[in-house]
This record gives C-alpha cells, structure tokens and sequence, in this order.
C-alpha cells in the first residue's frame, strides 16, 4: 500500500489536473477536486483523464477502483478523506466503520487520517487564503 503524500499531492496540483478543493470529490463546472482526485487523474490518466470520467467513475463504481488508481487501502482512504475534509477525529460517520474492523484497517484508517491533516495543512498553506477556500457542496 502506498501512503497519500504531501508530495504526490502537490505535484498533481502543479500538474494542473484539477484546482484544489475540499470537502467532496471534485466539481465538473469547476474543475477543482480533493487530493486523492487530484492524484487519481496525474497518476492513472488512462483510467481517470479528468475531474468529470473521475466523477462518473465513482458514481458507478464506488471508491474501491479508486482506491485500487492510487494503491490505498479502502479504510486508509476513509480516515484520509475525512482529515483532509476537516472532520475532527472520531467526528466522522465514516470513522464508525471502525466497529466493525480488524485491528488492521483500524490502523490504517489511523494512518490516513494522520496523512490528510498533514496534506491538508500543506494544502492550505499553499494555495489557499484564509477566505479563498473553494469548498464543494456536491458532485
């Protein structure tokens, strides 16, 4: 498993494959998208080559072969989605999937909830004012 990193990050972005965003999966009108978007479209553009054949993969597939795009566990994507959304830790419906899990995908839910605060924060250092934030309310 790959991790979501600051770099694979910000290399999309400066890629120009989506404007960065957060808080949903991306916007076709806007062409903005969150991280794992971001690095689905610059790494695996066969599969994904812009924010609206992303969108309409998940709509009809879920995030598992978007999981499988950027090599991360489904419960990694889970804790990193929320971070990188700005949800306090344990705040999340997502998270309560954690009942249910192994001792592993709670690690790794862990983990990628500590690697989207740290993506975030770079995220908004970078590209984003305090009052600039392009924040999604739907696909």
């Amino acid at each position: 498993m790959n991790n979501i990193t600051v770099e694979r990050v910000i290399n999309a972005y400066e890629a120009a494959v989506v404007i960065p965003a957060f808080e949903g999966w991306g916007n076709r009108e806007k062409n903005c998208g969150c991280a794992i978007t971001a690095v689905a479209i610059h790494e695996k553009s066969e599969w994904f080559p812009n924010v609206s054949e992303f969108l309409d993969n998940y709509d009809n597939h879920g995030t598992h072969e978007i999981c499988s795009a950027v090599a991360i566990s489904w419960p990694y994507m889970l804790g990193f989605t929320d971070a990188f959304d700005g949800c306090e830790f344990g705040t999340s419906d997502q998270e309560g999937n954690a009942d249910v899990w192994g001792d592993r995908d709670k690690a790794e839910y862990h983990m990628g909830y500590d690697h989207g605060k740290v993506v975030r924060q770079a995220v908004t250092e970078r590209y984003f004012q305090k009052d600039t934030k392009v924040m999604l309310d739907a696909n």
